[in-house]
């Protein structure tokens, strides 16, 4: 495995407090928030601060991060340092809260703006890799949960579920992007029962093997007959090679309150 570097555009890291959970006490572990509204490309990434650098939560937490034979495990208790994140576009008003509070990477994103949010695990690259989370949903159902593969700077394929119903698996091509154009390519969409709809709970993966790749939601695979990928985007699977992996939360400019995402565990596993 090798150490990958993403010359995409970030944003510089600040601290933050905020608890996400309805109904929580304002206890959060503050981690980092945007801090730039005009985002550059082609900057390097920059590490997200350690968890062990800031003040302590009731409970200290215990880092459940592991990595073995190149597979990675993280239940978001410990340092992120490993970790970086930029936005695609949106968060214009500098109002994005992202932080680490009791094993959770929690997420809000502000209403009444299209953003798209990336987080890269960058210490661990793949060819064929299994990416996999679970997350909660507090906020809108007018959003987007994500993993990421191949990330690298030619782009990432992506997974993307709604707790509204709906999925995407999409091609993000980074030279549409300095080319000011859009930089998604929708391979295929539409909407499973497979998804937990409104304010529960998800586990969401994509298996990227070779140029054949396979979805999961709720530990269900979709079909490919229910995926329906037009044979004039199959060739889209063989467009990017060897890179790492990552998460994604998107919000929509036509929701009217926060997008708000929880995150309990990642996993990266090699696959043959």
């Amino acid at each position: 495995m090798k150490k990958l570097l993403f010359p995409l555009a970030v944003i510089t890291l600040v601290t933050l407090a905020c608890q996400f959970t309805p109904g929580g006490d304002a206890t959060a572990t503050p981690v980092f928030s945007a801090s730039e509204a005009v985002i550059p490309t082609k900057v390097m990434a920059s590490a997200i601060p350690t968890a062990t650098a800031l003040p302590e939560l009731d409970k200290p937490a215990v880092d459940e991060k592991t990595s073995s034979e190149g597979n990675y495990h993280d239940e978001f208790g410990g340092k992120t340092d490993n970790w970086t994140w930029f936005f695609v576009t949106g968060n214009t008003q500098d109002n994005a809260q992202v932080l680490v509070d009791n094993n959770r990477l929690k997420v809000q994103l502000a209403p009444k703006e299209e953003a798209h949010l990336k987080m890269f695990e960058n210490t661990h690259s793949y060819q064929n890799v299994k990416v996999t989370a679970s997350f909660e949903n507090f906020g809108s159902n007018t959003n987007g949960v994500s993993v990421l593969c191949r990330v690298s700077d030619k782009g990432w394929y992506e997974f993307r579920v709604s707790t509204g119903g709906l999925y995407s698996i999409m091609r993000y091509d980074q030279a549409l992007k300095d080319a000011e154009q859009n930089p998604y390519i929708t391979i295929a969409s539409g909407g499973s029962s497979l998804i937990k709809t409104g304010l529960k709970a998800n586990k969401i993966a994509m298996e990227c093997t070779n140029d054949g790749f396979r979805f999961f939601v709720n530990d269900v695979e979709i079909k490919k007959d229910k995926l329906k990928i037009p044979n004039t985007k199959m060739d889209e699977f063989k467009k990017l090679g060897e890179g790492t992996t990552g998460l994604g939360v998107y919000a929509e400019s036509i929701t009217d309150s926060p997008v708000k995402v929880e995150f309990t565990s990642f996993d990266a596993e090699m696959v043959e």
